[in-house]
């Protein structure tokens, strides 16, 4: 049963890639870049500098699935578009950043699954950046799961 319900979500997957080119979701995560209305920031919210592999940070499978997923497709254009919007005085890389992980730290207070934490934090970029591109969204949260500034290492 497992495998067939692996099977059936990674067929939704394929379709999914293949439905949307390379070209045009990277086009609408600049756009979502470009239109990102930044929340407020605490002096205590700090980066962390070594990022940790994903595989060490989520332990619901789909999730990781998923994440892994976009970080393998896009992790390079995602940044590669930060810095250039940042050569561009476009968007300050590292206030986004800490917007993330403000997100993530109020999220994770509530006691909530990796799911619904990841799940509301694309809903919270979605709202900001005027309820366009949602895939785009949850590419550039994966994006932050993997530096960091969402979820943290789990301890064994």
């Amino acid at each position: 049963m497992a495998l067939l319900s692996d099977k059936h979500d990674l067929e939704i997957l394929v379709k999914a890639r293949d439905a949307t080119s390379r070209h045009e979701i990277e086009k609408q995560i600049e756009q979502i870049l470009r239109e990102v209305d930044l929340m407020d920031v605490t002096a205590d919210t700090q980066l962390k500098m070594e990022p940790i592999k994903v595989e060490n940070k989520i332990t619901e499978k789909r999730l990781k699935e998923r994440v892994l997923f976009d970080v393998r497709r896009f992790y390079e254009g995602v940044n590669d578009t930060l810095d250039r919007l940042a050569g561009e005085n476009k968007l300050n890389v590292d206030r986004f950043a800490k917007s993330i992980k403000r997100m993530y730290e109020d999220a994770s207070e509530s006691q909530i699954s990796q799911s619904a934490i990841y799940n509301l934090l694309v809903e919270t970029l979605f709202e900001k950046t005027g309820r366009k591109y949602r895939e785009a969204c949850e590419i550039i949260i994966s994006y932050f799961v993997q530096r960091c500034e969402v979820f943290d290492e789990i301890t064994k």
